[in-house]
């Protein structure tokens, strides 16, 4: 008998991967709308966010004199994650 949710855990790894690449290239790219945009596609989706994401989204916002915004990320992840 074959096991699917082994199938459905690794596309679910693949997708996140692929939404935290789009994420920090266009951080890079200094693409704020396109960052945030992602972000919340990735939600919608129903792609959990990661460490890896928190932390790209929190350069993004930093490299883009958003302070206060990267603050926001940094308590959203701090609940969802390690639920403090």
């Amino acid at each position: 008998m074959f096991n699917f949710s082994i199938i459905n855990i690794k596309w679910n790894f693949i997708k996140k991967n692929a939404y935290n690449t789009l994420i920090k290239a266009y951080g890079d790219m200094n693409q704020l709308e396109k960052v945030i945009q992602t972000y919340e596609d990735m939600i919608q989706n129903s792609i959990k966010p990661d460490e890896i994401t928190y932390s790209t989204l929190i350069k993004a916002y930093g490299d883009m004199n958003q302070q206060q915004e990267a603050l926001k990320i940094y308590l959203e992840m701090e609940k969802k994650i390690y639920y403090i």
